[in-house]
C-alpha cells in the first residue's frame, strides 16, 4: 500500500485526486484505490492521507520522463495493444 499524505490546510489538491480515483475505479488498469483519512501528527498539524495500491513501476510521470521523449500515445499502445 502506498500513503500520499499532506497537511489538510493545502490538502485540496490531493482531495481532488482523490474525487479522480472515486470516478475511475471501474477501468482497468488503474490503479486501486483503498480509502482516505486523516490523523494528527506530534506536533498537532492535520494531515489528510490518501490510501492506494503501490504502483511498483512508478507514476505515470515516471514512466513518461523516462520514455527518452516519447508520446504518451505510444507508451500506452506498447504496454495495453489490446486497448489501441
Amino acid at each position: 500500500m502506498a500513503v500520499k499524505s499532506t497537511k489538510i490546510s493545502v490538502s485540496a489538491t490531493l482531495q481532488k485526486e482523490k474525487e479522480v480515483f472515486d470516478n475511475v475505479q471501474s477501468y482497468l488498469f488503474v490503479i486501486h484505490y483503498f480509502g482516505e483519512d486523516s490523523t494528527v501528527e506530534d506536533n498537532g498539524d492535520m494531515v489528510y492521507n490518501l490510501l492506494l495500491e503501490y504502483a511498483s513501476g512508478g507514476s505515470l510521470r515516471d514512466l513518461v520522463h523516462n520514455s527518452g521523449g516519447c508520446g504518451l500515445l505510444k507508451l500506452m499502445s506498447n504496454t495495453t495493444p489490446s486497448v489501441f
